[in-house]
């Protein structure tokens, strides 16, 4: 089964943990959602459920720019409920500023992440962030989530965004299956800070893999013998 795209959401900055409805639909679903937040001290994110059922966080990475703290993550779930259900996303601390953004797809029958990998701009601000990710298996899509303060942004080379905000957050993927090997997503904006981007490869499952068929024994026979 090929791994297809099928719904994606993004939120605004807001002030309290996040309740988001979003809809899976399909056969063999995984969920990606990509959390961030702006604040001081550090802000991180606490748990975020789907229909009651936990993620699992992918990654993370920190920074501190503009005299307040950057926080950026990736979580996901394997077999995510269908049909509508809420994205519920907790934090560390209450206040501004927080968000996320969820992209859902169906076709995934392998369990877990193939790989991920993280970029991160402690210093700099950069208006091109790419993440690249080192994949294992043959049959995989990347998926990334990319974290700015403001201006929307756009897709890069070999990447599809499917839902962003003008505040500057991106979730994305790849719209594709990619080589082995190290792969790149990237995203673009006209300015502002990117403390970083994390990616993730995930697999359809199959190839590369025997299975085992049911054989028929033919044979014949001789006098008193049977031959095989």
């Amino acid at each position: 089964m090929a791994i297809a795209f099928d719904n994606s959401t993004a939120t605004a900055w807001g002030s309290t943990d996040i309740t988001q409805s979003f809809t899976c639909t399909g056969s063999n679903r995984v969920l990606f959602v990509g959390s961030s937040t702006y604040h001081s001290p550090l802000m991180t994110t606490s748990s975020i459920t789907y229909n009651g059922v936990a993620l699992t966080k992918i990654n993370s990475i920190t920074a501190s720019l503009e005299g307040q703290s950057q926080d950026c993550e990736l979580w996901y779930l394997d077999g995510p409920a269908s049909g509508a259900n809420n994205i519920v996303a907790a934090f560390s601390d209450t206040g501004l500023y927080k968000r996320i953004a969820a992209s859902s797809y169906t076709g995934k029958t392998s369990t877990g992440i193939d790989a991920n990998n993280t970029a991160q701009n402690t210093s700099a601000s950069t208006t091109s962030p790419a993440c690249n990710v080192t994949v294992v298996a043959s049959d995989c899509w990347l998926v990334g989530y990319a974290y700015g303060r403001d201006a929307t942004p756009g897709a890069g080379t070999a990447t599809t965004v499917r839902s962003a905000t003008a505040e500057g957050h991106a979730i994305g993927d790849s719209n594709a299956v990619v080589g082995t090997g190290s792969q790149t997503l990237a995203f673009t904006q006209s300015s502002a800070t990117w403390p970083g981007i994390l990616s993730a490869s995930f697999s359809a499952g199959g190839g590369g893999g025997f299975t085992a068929k049911s054989r028929r024994t033919i044979g014949y026979r001789v006098g008193s013998r049977s031959y095989y």
